[in-house]
């Protein structure tokens, strides 16, 4: 189950929400998406280490090292650090997420300017109830990645709700 914090500023005089602040972990499921994923890679790198095997051994050993020193710390310790670094919340008219282990990313959407909003899974995402969503702007598109199916209609209700209040 995520932790879910939800931070609301109110206005005084009105009385209405003016920012929504939704900062949460990913979903468990999501980190079991990213621990197979970085497996598999590291199951690949290890058939590169076959390969070159076959012209320096002594190579081959030390890119098997390297690559199950880097699998075992992207399985273990980098997809759990990744899942406490997502933060994203609704302010005025933006949408911001801040992303990102070592280096920080923050992203500020303009609602008006966002086009549309989509959904999508991979397979394995989909066996595990977790999905990105997609911001489409005009020539680019931001994904919010590896966040639960629920949390992802969440948003795009908060988003329509949002665009329709301003129009």
């Amino acid at each position: 189950m995520p932790r879910l914090f939800i931070i609301l500023t109110i206005s005084r005089e009105e009385g209405i929400v003016i920012s929504k602040k939704i900062t949460c972990t990913l979903p468990a499921h999501s980190i079991f998406v990213l621990r197979i994923r970085y497996a598999f890679v590291v199951l690949l790198a290890s058939f590169f280490c076959g390969v070159v095997s076959v012209f320096n051994f002594a190579l081959s050993l030390l890119l098997l090292v390297l690559f199950g020193l880097c699998g075992v710390y992207a399985v273990f310790f980098w997809a759990k650090q990744k899942s406490n670094s997502l933060k994203y919340y609704f302010e005025e008219d933006y949408f911001k997420i801040s992303k990102g282990v070592y280096f920080k990313k923050e992203i500020e959407l303009k609602l008006s300017k966002v086009l549309y909003v989509d959904t999508t899974s991979a397979p394995d995402q989909k066996l595990f109830g977790v999905c990105s969503t997609v911001f489409y702007l005009a020539g680019t598109k931001v994904r919010l990645e590896h966040i639960s199916l629920e949390d992802s209609k969440d948003i795009i209700k908060e988003f329509k709700a949002r665009l329709s209040s301003t129009i």
